[in-house]
């Protein structure tokens, strides 16, 4: 888990580049894929035991 400062940082170069609703809604999409990606590789990979 990200500390505050460390999240806070990275929510402020993210937010840089967002200028309408729907920057908003495609980066939040984004996230979320991104996100659940690496979740299932973790979850893969203590399956596999690598």
């Amino acid at each position: 888990m990200y500390d505050t400062e460390e999240f806070n940082e990275l929510a402020d170069k993210l937010a840089r580049n967002l200028k309408t609703p729907q920057d908003v809604s495609a980066m939040t999409k984004m996230l979320a894929k991104v996100a659940m990606e690496r979740i299932l590789e973790i979850e893969m990979e203590e399956h596999l035991g690598e």
